[in-house]
């Protein structure tokens, strides 16, 4: 008995260079960046930016306290001891 098998699928080489597929990477990022993407309003993106930096100062400051509150605890156990 024979056994048949099919044959291995030939590597079909691509036809573009790296440089022209770098080429058409990049041209193809740029449609995507400019024409697909909607980007934030700078007004918007001021306003967002402005509560974001409140807030890391907020959280800052009561981080701070809490940290100095522990201090202040540890130093008072130890004193008396």
């Amino acid at each position: 008995m024979v056994e048949h098998r099919s044959p291995k699928p030939e590597v079909v080489s691509s036809n573009l260079t790296a440089r022209a597929k770098m080429k058409n990477f990049i041209i193809e990022l740029y449609n995507e960046l400019i024409h697909n993407i909607t980007w934030t309003k700078w007004k918007e993106l001021q306003h967002i930016t402005l509560i974001i930096t409140i807030c890391i100062i907020v959280f800052s400051l009561i981080l701070y306290l809490i940290d100095y509150f522990f201090i202040w605890i540890i130093q008072k156990i130890f004193s008396i001891v």
